[in-house]
């Protein structure tokens, strides 16, 4: 009887096993996604009225049409929010990841300048620079002299 209650028992766990629900896998979203989800957060960022600190940014604007700086402006931007935004710190690592593929053209950081904006410019660069950078970095045409 024993035997027959733990062939039952093991004949019970190997059908519910069986129809136990695979979890199918999660894909990365697009870079379109990344991209407008941060937008989305970004218009929403607000100062810390306790925070009294100088955050920089690249100087010049972000064009696609002459790219360079893009991983810089994305890290002083990942930098200059504050720790509670850790949702765009987060896209904007995704971002950064992305367009530092091999795939991608290389583009000069070499040559970026800084300057500190106060925080309604700050925000206002971030949400150009995320409508401005491309879904795709094969869209940048990098000066013919681009190095990394």
């Amino acid at each position: 009887m024993q035997k027959f209650c733990h062939l039952l028992l093991f004949s019970a766990l190997i059908s519910s096993a069986s129809l136990a629900p695979i979890t199918p896998k999660t894909r990365e979203p697009d870079l379109e996604t990344i991209i407008a989800q941060t937008l989305e957060l970004s218009r929403n960022i607000t100062m810390d009225p306790g925070k009294d600190r100088e955050v920089k940014i690249v100087s010049e604007e972000f064009n696609r049409q002459e790219p360079k700086c893009i991983q810089t402006h994305i890290k002083t931007f990942s930098d200059g929010l504050h720790v509670r935004d850790q949702a765009i710190k987060k896209n904007l690592e995704r971002i950064a990841a992305r367009f530092n593929a091999s795939s991608c053209p290389a583009l000069d950081e070499t040559s970026c300048s800084f300057r500190i904006p106060d925080h309604e410019e700050f925000k206002t660069q971030l949400i150009q620079f995320l409508e401005e950078i491309p879904s795709d970095c094969q869209n940048l045409k990098p000066p013919s002299s681009a190095k990394n």
